[in-house]
């Protein structure tokens, strides 16, 4: 599944981009349809990633989750075995407004950069990545598809 429902920003920076299944068969249930959604996402987001990796030139030891897919295990499992980063769930239900109001407080001046990191909510470890070939292999297909299919946009 490419997910470039109105196009694609990182890493490809491509607003023409767009989203679909391809590749099914007779046999694909609607399980299968939902696994591909959330794995072209998850791979989406690591295309992205891999962009930011290669400019800092090291690795990303931890991201923080936030918000109401962040709950799923299953979902944070994929993301950390599709990220292949360990994953930490926000331990805070509001956490966009939480940090929208960290942000309007640190550009009007009221907070600054030392401050942030006392007024960020803690979190929670919430998966660790597994190898798995079988998706590392889902991932390569994926970042070849989208160079293949690029014309047609």
């Amino acid at each position: 599944f490419l997910p470039y429902l109105s196009g694609e920003r990182s890493p490809w920076m491509d607003p023409s981009a767009r989203g679909g299944w391809l590749g099914l068969g007779l046999g694909d249930t609607r399980g299968t349809l939902m696994r591909a959604a959330f794995e072209g996402v998850a791979f989406s987001l690591r295309a992205g990633l891999d962009a930011i990796r290669a400019n800092v030139g090291g690795g990303i030891g931890a991201m923080r989750l936030a918000g109401g897919g962040s709950i799923d295990p299953r979902w944070r499992q994929l993301l950390a075995d599709a990220l292949q980063t360990e994953l930490h769930a926000v331990d805070c239900p509001n956490a966009a407004t939480r940090g929208a109001a960290l942000l309007g407080g640190f550009a009007a001046g009221h907070w600054h950069a030392g401050d942030l990191a006392s007024l960020a909510p803690c979190a929670t470890l919430a998966a660790t990545p597994r190898e798995d070939a079988a998706l590392a292999g889902r991932h390569a297909r994926f970042i070849d598809l989208y160079g293949r299919v690029r014309s047609w946009f």
